[in-house]
């Protein structure tokens, strides 16, 4: 699970967010299977960093929230960086759309 968590941050380190994402995927059910939460909330955070890098914003979040859940249930104190990580897709969503509905105006 720890190579496979590695490889995933080189990956990510290096903007190379699909190749990241999948390797955070691969290690995923393995710290479910070993009952690691705070592997897994941190893997969960980094699918999600991976997604908003890749300008998937909903999907993105739906990881964060799930790192939120169990950084929540166990206490852990990085409440505050996946807070500030949902933050940022709801504003990177909101200022995506603004730009294409100002291409779109200009079009016109």
């Amino acid at each position: 699970m720890n190579t496979l968590y590695n490889f995933g941050y080189f990956y990510g380190s290096s903007e190379n967010f699909a190749l990241a994402k999948d390797y955070f995927v691969k290690a995923m059910p393995i710290a479910i299977e070993l009952n690691d939460l705070e592997r897994l909330s941190g893997i969960y955070n980094n699918i999600g960093l991976m997604y908003q890098y890749l300008g998937m914003y909903d999907k993105s979040n739906e990881y964060q929230f799930k790192a939120l859940k169990i950084i929540e249930e166990t206490g852990d104190n990085k409440t505050g960086y996946v807070h500030l990580n949902i933050a940022l897709n709801y504003y990177n969503k909101s200022k995506a759309t603004i730009i294409k509905q100002e291409q779109n105006i200009s079009k016109h």
